[in-house]
């Protein structure tokens, strides 16, 4: 959605200089399926001199899947900048990515989905992640770095914030099993995890431009604040390698059964 929208605003008189993804806030209505074409249909909600907002909607047939509500600006406006002297607690442990780089790291492990077409967690294939070997009892939070096999951008990040750690996948590695990337549990087949985190909405706002090149590294820190009758939230952090803030995300899922979910598929 986010590309769509860029390439839009790029080829609209009035919207070329709004090069940046302010926000998104993105519903989702029914499952997508993979095997199927998609149509995306892009409309203008409001065209202004320092930010528009154009809205997509994804359809697969004649039913709406998903829509997003996607802001555009310039982050080379100048406004206020104060420092709020926030930072995530407890701060990261200070690490040398390049142990990461060659799966070195004592302290991380990594792992890296299986892609299957039909697979539950195709999307996770597409970055491989590292989570720390002991974590932190007293953390309420998941941490990890992820490497998506290219240079992220701005485009790619509300996709980043989706990507949670593949428990499955860790437990065989440890367990040393040499498949442990293709598991039969990975979705393709039958799907064996109790629950199945369905999103709802997924809001995302970006702090700051990444460098056109893109960052190779971002760490991510998920957290969920209460889960009750199946209904969840998660904040999701977004730093570059240098620790600065990137984006901000919450989702609004549910947790329900896998067979519930399967059904739909």
């Amino acid at each position: 959605m986010a590309k769509y929208a860029l390439h839009y605003a790029r080829h609209h008189p009035k919207m070329q200089h709004q090069v940046d993804l302010r926000s998104a806030v993105v519903q989702f209505y029914r499952p997508v399926f993979p095997t199927r074409s998609m149509t995306m249909t892009l409309r203008e909600v409001s065209i202004g001199k320092g930010w528009s907002t154009l809205r997509v909607e994804s359809f697969q047939g004649d039913k709406l899947t998903t829509s997003g509500d996607l802001v555009l600006t310039n982050f080379s406006i100048e406004g206020v900048t104060l420092q709020t002297g926030w930072r995530p607690s407890p701060e990261p442990k200070p690490i040398d990515l390049t142990k990461l780089e060659t799966d070195s790291h004592p302290d991380w492990i990594s792992y890296h989905c299986a892609f299957y077409p039909d697979g539950f967690r195709r999307g996770h294939s597409y970055a491989k992640a590292f989570i720390p070997r002991t974590p932190r009892r007293e953390d309420t939070f998941v941490e990890q770095w992820i490497e998506p096999g290219w240079d992220c951008t701005r485009r790619a990040l509300c996709i980043a914030a989706t990507l949670e750690f593949a428990e499955q996948q860790q437990k065989a590695r440890e367990e040393g099993r040499e498949d442990w990337r293709a598991l039969e549990e990975d979705g393709s087949k039958t799907l064996k995890a109790r629950m199945v985190n369905v999103s709802l909405t997924l809001s995302t706002e970006i702090k700051q431009r990444l460098p056109s090149e893109g960052v190779r590294w971002l760490y991510l820190r998920n957290e969920c604040k209460r889960i009750l009758n199946g209904r969840m939230d998660m904040e999701v952090l977004l730093f570059d390698g240098k620790m600065d803030l990137i984006a901000i995300s919450h989702q609004t899922a549910v947790l329900i059964p896998p067979a519930s979910k399967i059904q739909k598929l």
